[in-house]
Protein backbone atom coordinates (compact mmCIF):
# COMPACT_ATOMS: atom_id res chain seq x y z
CA UNK A 1 0.00 0.00 0.00
CA UNK A 2 0.89 3.35 -1.00
CA UNK A 3 1.97 5.74 2.35
CA UNK A 4 -0.94 8.39 1.28
CA UNK A 5 -3.62 5.54 0.73
CA UNK A 6 -1.57 3.99 4.50
CA UNK A 7 -2.33 7.10 5.71
CA UNK A 8 -5.80 7.31 4.54
CA UNK A 9 -6.74 3.87 5.89
CA UNK A 10 -5.72 4.07 9.11
CA UNK A 11 -7.61 7.49 9.56
CA UNK A 12 -10.82 5.82 8.43
CA UNK A 13 -10.87 2.88 10.22
CA UNK A 14 -8.75 2.57 12.91
CA UNK A 15 -9.58 3.56 16.62
CA UNK A 16 -9.03 7.03 17.50
CA UNK A 17 -9.98 8.45 21.43
CA UNK A 18 -12.87 7.26 23.42
CA UNK A 19 -14.65 5.17 20.24
CA UNK A 20 -15.20 1.74 21.57
CA UNK A 21 -15.35 0.37 17.57
CA UNK A 22 -12.81 0.70 14.74
CA UNK A 23 -9.71 -0.97 13.97
CA UNK A 24 -6.50 -1.31 16.87
CA UNK A 25 -2.92 -2.48 16.18
CA UNK A 26 -1.80 -6.28 17.65
CA UNK A 27 1.08 -6.26 19.51
CA UNK A 28 2.49 -9.52 20.83
CA UNK A 29 3.48 -9.62 24.48
CA UNK A 30 6.27 -9.48 25.97
CA UNK A 31 8.50 -7.63 23.30
CA UNK A 32 5.38 -5.07 22.08
CA UNK A 33 6.28 -7.25 18.49
CA UNK A 34 2.93 -5.35 16.12
CA UNK A 35 1.94 -8.52 14.44
CA UNK A 36 -1.53 -6.89 12.59
CA UNK A 37 -4.67 -5.29 13.60
CA UNK A 38 -8.09 -6.31 14.46
CA UNK A 39 -11.37 -4.82 15.89
CA UNK A 40 -15.25 -4.13 14.83
CA UNK A 41 -16.12 -1.79 11.89
CA UNK A 42 -19.44 -0.61 10.95
CA UNK A 43 -20.09 -2.58 7.98
CA UNK A 44 -23.50 -1.94 5.34
CA UNK A 45 -22.49 -4.85 3.09
CA UNK A 46 -26.44 -6.19 3.61
CA UNK A 47 -28.25 -3.19 3.61
CA UNK A 48 -28.17 -2.94 7.12
CA UNK A 49 -26.07 -1.14 9.99
CA UNK A 50 -24.44 -4.06 10.95
CA UNK A 51 -20.96 -4.72 12.60
CA UNK A 52 -17.84 -6.63 10.72
CA UNK A 53 -15.54 -8.50 12.78
CA UNK A 54 -11.87 -8.16 11.13
CA UNK A 55 -8.28 -9.44 11.57
CA UNK A 56 -5.04 -8.82 9.62
CA UNK A 57 -1.93 -10.94 11.01
CA UNK A 58 1.46 -11.29 9.85
CA UNK A 59 2.54 -14.55 8.02
CA UNK A 60 4.58 -14.92 10.57
CA UNK A 61 2.32 -15.70 13.25
CA UNK A 62 -0.21 -18.28 11.51
CA UNK A 63 -1.41 -21.43 12.60
CA UNK A 64 -0.72 -19.95 16.32
CA UNK A 65 -4.62 -19.62 16.82
CA UNK A 66 -4.04 -15.86 17.19
CA UNK A 67 -6.97 -15.05 14.67
CA UNK A 68 -9.50 -17.99 16.72
CA UNK A 69 -8.33 -16.23 19.98
CA UNK A 70 -8.79 -12.40 18.64
CA UNK A 71 -12.47 -13.29 16.65
CA UNK A 72 -13.72 -15.19 20.15
CA UNK A 73 -12.70 -11.26 21.96
CA UNK A 74 -14.37 -9.59 19.31
CA UNK A 75 -17.73 -11.78 18.94
CA UNK A 76 -17.95 -11.33 22.77
CA UNK A 77 -17.27 -8.12 22.88
CA UNK A 78 -20.02 -7.40 19.82
CA UNK A 79 -22.51 -9.63 21.50
CA UNK A 80 -22.35 -8.53 25.00
CA UNK A 81 -20.79 -4.94 25.10
CA UNK A 82 -22.54 -3.77 22.08
CA UNK A 83 -25.65 -5.94 22.22
CA UNK A 84 -25.44 -6.58 18.54
CA UNK A 85 -27.88 -9.01 17.16
CA UNK A 86 -25.63 -10.53 14.33
CA UNK A 87 -22.10 -9.97 12.81
CA UNK A 88 -20.27 -10.46 10.09
CA UNK A 89 -17.48 -11.87 8.62
CA UNK A 90 -16.14 -10.67 5.74
CA UNK A 91 -13.31 -12.25 3.20
CA UNK A 92 -12.00 -12.85 -0.04
CA UNK A 93 -13.46 -16.00 -1.37
CA UNK A 94 -9.75 -17.28 -1.87
CA UNK A 95 -8.42 -16.54 1.38
CA UNK A 96 -8.78 -20.07 3.16
CA UNK A 97 -7.25 -19.10 6.32
CA UNK A 98 -9.82 -16.61 7.16
CA UNK A 99 -12.49 -18.77 6.01
CA UNK A 100 -11.28 -21.80 8.27
CA UNK A 101 -11.46 -19.08 11.36
CA UNK A 102 -14.33 -17.92 10.39
CA UNK A 103 -15.71 -21.38 9.94
CA UNK A 104 -14.18 -22.18 13.39
CA UNK A 105 -16.07 -19.40 15.27
CA UNK A 106 -19.33 -20.92 14.32
CA UNK A 107 -20.01 -18.28 11.49
CA UNK A 108 -21.48 -19.58 8.32
CA UNK A 109 -21.47 -18.34 4.94
CA UNK A 110 -24.09 -16.50 3.96
CA UNK A 111 -23.54 -15.12 0.54
CA UNK A 112 -20.78 -13.76 -2.01
CA UNK A 113 -21.26 -10.03 -2.74
CA UNK A 114 -19.15 -7.72 -4.97
CA UNK A 115 -17.67 -4.54 -2.56
CA UNK A 116 -16.44 -1.38 -4.85
CA UNK A 117 -13.74 -0.75 -2.51
CA UNK A 118 -12.30 -4.54 -1.61
CA UNK A 119 -13.51 -6.50 -4.81
CA UNK A 120 -15.10 -9.89 -4.18
CA UNK A 121 -16.35 -10.95 -0.64
CA UNK A 122 -17.59 -13.11 0.67
CA UNK A 123 -20.26 -12.72 3.44
CA UNK A 124 -20.11 -14.75 6.97
CA UNK A 125 -22.61 -14.08 9.46
CA UNK A 126 -23.32 -15.40 13.33
CA UNK A 127 -26.45 -14.58 15.32
CA UNK A 128 -26.34 -13.45 18.89
CA UNK A 129 -28.85 -16.60 19.75
CA UNK A 130 -26.14 -18.72 17.74
CA UNK A 131 -23.29 -17.74 19.63
CA UNK A 132 -24.67 -18.22 22.98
Amino acid sequence: MARDAAEDFIRRFFTFGASLTGMAVLAEKPVGEIIGFAGLSPCGALGTDDFEIGFVLARRVSGRGIATEIGKAQLAFGFDQLKCSRLLGLVDPSNAPSIHALEKLGMRYLQTIADPRRGSRSVYVIEAGEWR
